[in-house]
């Protein structure tokens, strides 16, 4: 943090009627130019149900996420705090460690940024409402999800209910059902300041690669941010980050996966990394 120190000269009149100049010192702390950022990332590889298909690369997808941005600590970021959830992390992606880790971003000040990455597993409920699927997750006998052993994205939104900048980047199955109307009309309003990420369209599937060691989607995002999607300057912009991720997508799917963006902060040169 900078400190300026101001020099205050002060006139004081004494009682022997004499002008003396005093000299005070006061520091001044000025903030840091730069912001914190505040990253959880959270991947799901295993299910305990044998009726869920398990992942192969989430983990990878959530721990290169944190690792990625850790390189824009002193470029674009002040500080980069992080949180894995994951199989092999301390903390392991259950339900209730999922729900009580949440509010690790709410330690965002208003001028930081918050991102939330998740990877793994989702399902739609009977209402057409969007639940992320946790590492004890379970389904009823027909088959639909147990909503009261997933996370639900009310739980999100409930957590990200705070005045910073949020990038939500969602890596599963279902992501078109996140902007049903009653969602995107809470995400219509000015102040929300959140733009969302996703990794499909219309009912696509999230596609996971082998050569790549990673889905599609997060796959992409990793090449943008590590420079791929720098701009004249050497900024990565959440346009150019967008715009790139789209295009290699396609190449990666043969036109067969799509990604989303959704916002209403407004992203005109918004700079989310920087390339050396």
């Amino acid at each position: 943090m900078k400190i300026n120190r101001l020099l205050l000269f002060v006139s004081i009149f004494v009682i022997f009627n004499l002008n003396i100049m005093a000299e005070t010192i006061i520091e001044i702390n000025e903030p840091n130019e730069l912001p914190n950022l505040w990253i959880l990332s959270i991947g799901v590889n295993r299910y305990n149900s044998l009726q869920i298909s398990n992942n192969n690369y989430s983990i990878n997808d959530a721990r290169e996420i944190i690792n990625i941005f850790k390189l824009q600590e002193g470029r674009v970021y002040n500080r980069v705090n992080s949180l894995l959830i994951a199989d092999d992390s301390h903390i392991k992606p259950t339900r209730e460690n999922i729900i009580d880790n949440l509010s690790f971003l709410q330690q965002a000040a208003i001028n930081d940024i918050a991102i939330l990455f998740i990877a793994g597993q989702s399902m739609i409920d009977k209402n057409g409402f969007y639940y992320f699927l946790p590492s004890n997750a379970s389904l009823n006998t027909n088959g639909t999800i147990r909503v009261s052993s997933a996370v639900s994205w009310a739980d999100f939104e409930f957590a990200l209910n705070f005045p910073s900048k949020k990038f939500l980047l969602i890596d599963t199955d279902n992501t078109d059902r996140i902007f049903s109307n009653k969602i995107r009309r809470e995400y219509d309003d000015p102040n929300a300041r959140t733009a969302i990420f996703t990794a499909t369209r219309n009912g696509q599937h999230s596609m996971e690669r082998s050569d790549l060691k990673h889905g599609v989607f997060t796959y992409a995002m990793l090449q943008g941010l590590n420079g791929e999607a720098a701009d004249e300057n050497k900024n990565i912009t959440v346009t150019s980050l967008y715009s790139y991720i789209e295009k290699k997508m396609r190449e990666l799917t043969n036109n067969t996966q799509e990604p989303d963006i959704r916002s209403h902060m407004d992203m005109t040169g918004l700079i989310m990394a920087r390339n050396r």
